[in-house]
């Protein structure tokens, strides 16, 4: 099963966390961030990602640590951005490959007026300046699909039972031939449900 890494900068918009070892993966987006790249201690990634030759996503301030990674200039406007706006996208780029041009985003920047995507086909580096993972963003799935079936030549074989694997293979090591006193918040309700058949509980 192919995976992606998501590198996660702090992302507002962002459900999980995921760390994953670049060298298993075909993939990589860089979350957004409240951050800007000029902000004092914030998240910073290796640059080399950008030339390791997968293919990297990064939305919002991971397009801006694309955009410095290259040498371009990230500028402070004097107010920041927030809400839905609209937008002109080149539909020729394999990212905005849709059957519209004018894209309703959530736009959440620090200046206005200047770019609103980034890419290098070549390298298959791409960046955002807006979230195309919330639901607001209507052809924000598409983008996300063109980047990851139609760039990465991924394929969408993943199921539940993927999943369930993962959990129970996590639980087990974890557990080993131990005992474990379970709380009952709903993470560990949980934990105990997907894994009953697999343990013997007291």
């Amino acid at each position: 099963m192919a995976k992606v890494a998501i590198l996660d900068a702090g992302a507002q918009y962002g459900k999980v966390r995921i760390f994953v070892s670049s060298y298993v993966c075909r993939a990589v987006i860089i979350s957004g961030s409240p951050d800007s790249v000029g902000t004092h201690g914030a998240a910073v990634c290796d640059p080399k990602i950008f030339e390791c030759g997968l293919p990297v996503l990064g939305i919002c301030y991971g397009m801006q640590l694309m955009n410095e990674a290259f040498g371009g200039r990230i500028t402070r406007g004097e107010s920041r951005e927030d809400g839905q706006f609209v937008i002109d996208c080149d539909t020729s780029s394999p990212l905005f490959n849709c059957k519209v041009n004018i894209f309703n985003v959530i736009w959440m920047v620090w200046f206005c007026d200047e770019l609103r995507g980034i890419g290098n086909d070549d390298r298959r580096l791409y960046g955002v300046q807006f979230h195309p993972e919330v639901d607001l963003t209507p052809c924000g799935r598409r983008i996300l699909r063109n980047f990851l079936f139609g760039i990465c030549k991924l394929h969408g074989d993943f199921q539940i039972a993927d999943r369930l694997k993962v959990c129970l293979s996590h639980i087990r090591q974890a557990v080993g031939q131990n005992k474990v006193l379970v709380s009952e918040g709903p993470t560990s309700i949980f934990s105990v449900s997907l894994s009953r058949s697999r343990f013997i509980w007291e």
